[in-house]
């Protein structure tokens, strides 16, 4: 198990309002379509994986608990650099984007990662 902090965020669900006049019933119709919109954005449905440290020049494995596979991901956050350049770039091992992001960096460094 890995010591990294996972935080999952998804789009907000609107409830159904109680309140049924018409005016109230059409601004919670305008309001839903403009929640739908966002949902289906993929950089919303993800996880923030906070404190992943990457070694230097090897394919390194980390868990995404997505529950999907996932489409993308960017660095949020640099904790540790101890270089003035670092690329981090995708693993070439091919592993399984179900339940796996693989990175490599040319150096080592500490990072928060946006995965979606």
């Amino acid at each position: 198990m890995s010591s990294y902090t996972y935080t999952r965020f998804t789009a907000p669900v609107l409830a159904t309002p109680r309140v049924k006049d018409p005016e109230s019933i059409r601004a919670f119709d305008l309001l839903s379509k403009s929640i739908e919109s966002l949902a289906i954005h993929p950089l919303l449905d993800g996880v923030l994986i906070q404190g992943v440290a990457l070694p230097s020049a090897v394919n390194f494995t980390i868990e995404h608990h997505l529950g999907r596979p996932w489409r993308g991901w960017f660095e949020t956050n640099r904790i540790v650099n101890n270089s003035t350049s670092n690329t981090i770039r995708e693993g070439t091992s091919g592993l399984d984007k179900l339940y796996y992001l693989e990175l490599n960096a040319t150096n080592p460094i500490t990072v928060d990662l946006w995965v979606f």
